[in-house]
């Protein structure tokens, strides 16, 4: 659980660290705002490719091998950009560090779902979410420190050091032997790919979770260069860009505590989940759209937290919805399809459109107030697809089948 929970946080690290190092880059390689959220978005490019060939490979392969193998790309990813660097290698590095960290998320929760049954699943997936979340806030402002203390190559330095360490303890703790050796049998018959993929349900996962990382990928990009325009320090807008995910943390894990909590207690699932991905969007969606009105002060803090940190949760009760709706042969392929699709979607656009924005308004901080509220209206539109979750024909059809009740 605390290695898996290490995977996250690392993950977490490769994606923030781009953003954090903006301001050295783009002076670095004489990068506009629209070329930087080019760098962004390429981070996303094949990740959804890469992630549904090995979502699929993972109903052969053991997880936990290809948990290593990650690692192990992201690690070589990371090692180009320790040294000085050109616009090519850059962009090159992010495609690859994307192309292995796509089906990171689906596969680490098919892992930590081996070991726990449907109903004990939400409080170990939250944890493993929220905990990463929290050890992220330290993340954010230990490589703005040591940014600011050295340079951005040291950040990318420290990382690769942490991939190698990260792959040492894995393989002393015997993970590489655990999960499946061979094709995990099914606890249900398999349910066609194409009632799945094209039902109402999938369609409400899509557009929840597009909602919900289009924030992240603009928190990841953006937010320490939003707040440098403010005139925040490196190491301040490093903390304060580490807020959001103390947000998601100390949420999730309260969230997921009390849904399993009312759950184990005959409570409905729709209720546990659904009903607190509708809401937790919602706050974050009104959130996003109040932040470019906002002074400079402790409010916009408090906005840029509860709006960028808010919609994270529902990456966990997604992921314990989707266990419990597929059998357990197709669960790898259905994750990585759930996850990275609408994410390598939103993480390519997010970025793009962003600095696409910030370029073409009459002053920077204009741009980011539209990137905001852009981001605020769609968390709404999530808010209204998550409320479907679990009541759609298939959902009805399958989960009380598999035990699992789907009432409102």
């Amino acid at each position: 659980m605390l290695l898996l929970l290490g995977f996250m946080v690392i993950g977490y690290a490769d994606r923030r660290v781009l953003g954090l190092s903006s301001g050295g880059i783009r002076g670095e390689l004489g990068l506009s705002a629209e070329q930087f959220g080019s760098v962004a978005s390429s981070y996303y490019l094949l990740g959804a490719v890469s992630a549904v060939l090995i979502g699929f490979l993972a109903t052969r392969i053991r997880s936990s091998l290809m948990l290593g193998l990650l690692v192990g790309v992201w690690t070589l990813a990371q090692l180009p950009l320790a040294f000085p660097t050109t616009f090519t290698v850059l962009i090159g590095t992010r495609i690859v560090l994307g192309i292995a960290e796509g089906p990171a998320n689906p596969l680490s929760n098919h892992e930590l779902h081996h070991w726990f049954h449907g109903h004990d699943r939400m409080l170990p997936t939250v944890l493993m979410h929220g905990g990463s979340n929290i050890c992220g806030l330290a993340v954010a402002p230990a490589l703005a420190w040591a940014i600011g203390t050295w340079s951005w190559h040291t950040a990318f330095a420290i990382l690769a050091g942490i991939g190698v360490l990260w792959l040492l303890l894995w393989s002393l703790s015997g993970k590489g032997n655990h999960g499946a050796a061979r094709p995990v049998r099914t606890e249900a018959a398999p349910i066609p790919y194409r009632k799945l993929l094209l039902s109402s349900e999938a369609l409400a996962v899509f557009v929840t979770g597009f909602a919900a990382y289009w924030a992240l990928a603009l928190s990841l990009a953006w937010v320490p260069s939003y707040l440098a325009t403010l005139g925040y320090p490196q190491v301040k807008g490093g903390l304060i860009a580490g807020a959001p995910q103390a947000t998601t943390g100390v949420l999730a894990i309260a969230i997921g505590w009390l849904a399993q909590r009312r759950v184990r207690r005959g409570g409905s699932r729709w209720a546990a989940r659904s009903a607190p991905m509708a809401i937790v969007l919602a706050i974050s969606g009104i959130c996003l759209f109040l932040v470019p009105h906002a002074e400079r002060g402790g409010l916009l803090i408090v906005l840029v937290s509860l709006g960028l940190g808010c919609s994270q949760p529902v990456t966990s009760l997604v992921a314990v919805h989707v266990s419990e709706l597929v059998p357990v042969g197709q669960r790898p392929a259905v994750l990585t399809l759930a996850f990275s699709v609408p994410n390598a979607l939103a993480g390519m656009c997010a970025p793009a459109v962003t600095g696409f924005l910030v370029s073409h308004a009459s002053d920077p901080a204009t741009g980011y107030g539209y990137g905001f509220m852009l981001a605020g209206v769609l968390s709404v539109a999530g808010a209204v697809a998550a409320l479907w979750i679990g009541r759609s024909r298939l959902a009805r059809a399958v989960l009380p089948r598999r035990g699992f009740d789907c009432r409102a």
